[in-house]
């Protein structure tokens, strides 16, 4: 600046940054035009000779002290008085207005005041205050302000224009839904009315309550002061009609409260219906709709998805089984499942084919279990190539070589090759050889005589490939959309759609303020397991036929019909191997029984491809559909059972080697300035 010393200029925007007193600042000034003189130093002093620049420096380093210790005592903030208005309708909704007395010292934008909305509810639930901030004034106009919720807690911030070394009033209005606890002996409003939360000292609190006219002589109140969590009752509390006043002794500390607590008798207010408490319940705890959106969501997939198309035809009874259907594909087409009766009625099925001679073998004991010997009466897979690929995978299962007696004729094979050094086990050979003699081998080296009790351990392998294969041929003849395997697609698309979107739309209604994020972890795990089963269940229907499985499905059904409902008549005029060709389909349906019985005094000859315990006694179908029952369910027992798995833990044994607090109920916070 022209005509003014840099110095000079340098301390004068100091000063003004800092707001020194005028008067100081003038003799400062002096001190540094005058090289130090009597504008500084006090008259009576004698001033040192020295140079201007350390005088200069002498008035900067004084300027700066002042600078430094200034700032620390010029901002500083207070509540002068937290006075709390609150007006309860009948209906229990309570209506709030905060009047805050705000003392500035310095400059200030405005204050944050946090209202906690968030509480832990009975039995581990949430408890979710619903606050509606109506406005804030300051006292006569609006204020501008922001309101958020964060952390379970109502965030509000309120902007005050010329806060700076002075006394300002902010008044916050809103109204509470379900302040009010209820009981079933009493009702109770229990609000924190300061909250505990502030930083600053407050001078004063109170609070008056207003209750509806109904309300004299039917309440008793308390109050409490201090910290979270104190007993100090330092506050007055009057009752008079139907009003409550509370108003602390003393100035409340920073971090501590003044807090109020009606008793209201039974009957002043009206409690809300279970309805309207079932709702605050739901918006509190958002998390229990998880399985109603899993519904939801499921319901969709498979009313678009997973149901079949209606049949062209009606159910009418058919005498013969649909074209190029073997019973496991029977079976399994008729309530899209792979059933244990299914595999078994395949094992018939074979026998009627050719492929197959089912023999019962003799008890030797009193009460020993029934065996069955299987001949082989095709062993050359190239005679199996007009074979289901299932039923190739059986007749594989069973007498391949490695099962059964194969694999100890081959055992003992080795042994007496590669150990005939050994007297003792010179016999082996011919143990083997007579072995031959009983289960002997087709070309391949696969034995073509297997028993059931063989199979144990060992044909387990088979089932899966066997009722993959089932699914693989019904899809590729196009009977399914959507085919039972595909039923884990769904689960994983409905847990996608489930969760991922329920959180979506769960924080999109947080934002209006329609729910609670927040919930307890019980209630979480409890809904997503509930969640989980309805995906899980409607994945299980999820199953759709296409229009040729739906009316293939018909023909079934017209099968089914004609086997419950067959006469007699129809039957004598039916070819001679109706009974054996259409009992595996009856078998995989579970209906054997009463097709055995239609053909009771008419068929005499048991078919060519099984042999009883007594083949000379005379033919009864009931008789002979219970012993292919009986096969059924020990071929299945023996077919499921698998080698227990071995212990693989270590060797070595062990020895070898009424009241209430400060802080309690509803309301509370705090907040700060900026």
């Amino acid at each position: 600046m022209p005509g003014i010393p840099q110095r000079v200029y340098s301390v004068g925007r100091l000063a003004a940054r800092t707001k020194i007193p005028a008067e100081m600042y003038a003799r400062l000034r002096a001190a540094i035009l005058s090289g130090g003189g009597h504008g500084f130093v006090p008259p009576e002093s004698k001033a040192p000779s020295c140079t201007r620049e350390v005088r200069f420096s002498i008035a900067l380093a004084l300027l700066l002290c002042f600078v430094l210790i200034v700032p620390a005592s010029a901002r500083d903030w207070h509540l002068a008085r937290f006075d709390t208005q609150m007006s309860v309708a009948p209906d229990g909704v309570v209506d709030v207005t905060e009047r805050l007395d705000l003392v500035f010292v310095g400059s200030y934008h405005g204050i944050h005041r946090d209202i906690p909305i968030e509480y832990p509810g009975p039995h581990g639930s949430n408890y979710t205050l619903f606050l509606q901030v109506t406005g804030v004034t300051d006292g006569a106009f609006p204020l501008k302000y922001d309101s958020t919720t964060q952390n379970g807690y109502r965030h509000l911030t309120i902007y005050i224009p010329g806060a700076v070394n002075t006394t300002r009033t902010v008044e916050i209005h809103y109204t509470v839904t379900n302040a009010v606890r209820w009981f079933d002996d009493h009702d109770e409003l229990y609000w924190n009315v300061t909250g505990n939360g502030w930083a600053v000292p407050i001078d004063s609190a109170s609070t008056h309550i207003v209750f509806p006219v109904n309300a004299s002589g039917e309440l008793r109140a308390q109050a409490f002061t201090g910290q979270y969590g104190s007993h100090e009752r330092d506050a007055t509390v009057q009752v008079g009609g139907n009003a409550v006043s509370v108003a602390t002794n003393d100035p409340l500390s920073m971090r501590e409260g003044l807090t109020a607590d009606v008793y209201i008798t039974k009957g002043v207010l009206t409690q809300p219906s279970l309805l309207t408490q079932t709702i605050w319940f739901v918006r509190s705890n958002s998390i229990v709709l998880l399985p109603l959106w899993a519904f939801l969501v499921m319901f969709f997939f498979w009313w678009t998805k997973g149901r079949d198309p209606k049949p062209d035809i009606s159910v009418a009874p058919r005498y013969e089984p649909p074209k190029g259907m073997t019973p496991a594909e029977v079976g399994t087409l008729i309530d899209d499942a792979v059933h244990p009766r299914d595999i078994t009625a395949t094992l018939v099925d074979l026998g009627v084919k050719g492929y197959l001679k089912i023999e019962e073998v003799v008890n030797t004991f009193p009460f020993s279990r029934r065996d069955y010997i299987f001949h082989l009466l095709k062993p050359q897979q190239s005679e199996w190539a007009s074979l289901e690929p299932h039923e190739r995978v059986m007749l594989h299962g069973m007498f391949s070589a490695g099962g059964g007696m194969a694999d100890l004729k081959q055992l003992l094979g080795s042994l007496a090759q590669r150990t005939p050094q050994f007297g003792a086990l010179t016999n082996l050979q011919q143990v083997r050889t007579a072995l031959d003699g009983l289960v002997p081998d087709d070309a391949t080296g696969n034995a073509t005589d297997v028993h059931l009790s063989d199979l144990k351990n060992h044909f387990y392998a088979a089932l899966p490939a066997m009722k993959e294969n089932i699914l693989a041929v019904l899809k590729g003849k196009g009977m399914y959309s959507v085919d039972p395997r595909s039923a884990h697609v769904y689960v994983l698309l409905g847990v996608l759609f489930t969760f991922v979107g329920f959180i979506v739309v769960q924080v999109l209604m947080h934002v209006l303020g329609v729910v609670s994020l927040l919930g307890s972890p019980g209630l979480f795990l409890l809904s997503a397991i509930i969640a989980v089963v309805i995906i899980i269940l409607f994945a299980r229907i999820m199953t759709a036929k296409s229009q040729k499985g739906v009316d293939t499905k018909v023909e079934i059904l017209g099968l089914q019909e004609f086997i419950t409902r067959v006469d007699a008549d129809r039957l004598k005029r039916m070819p001679p191997d109706t009974f054996e060709k259409i009992l595996p389909y009856a078998m995989a349906l579970g209906i054997e029984n009463r097709w055995a019985k239609a053909f009771q005094g008419i068929l005499q000859n048991p078919p060519n491809w099984y042999v009883g315990q007594m083949p000379d006694m005379a033919f009864n179908p009931i008789l002979f559909a219970g012993s292919m029952h009986s096969m059924a369910m020990d071929a299945n027992q023996a077919f499921v059972a698998a080698p227990r798995a071995s212990s693989t833990g270590s060797g070595w044994s062990s020895s070898d080697s009424g009241g209430g607090s400060s802080g309690g109920g509803f309301g509370g916070g705090g907040g700060d300035a900026f």
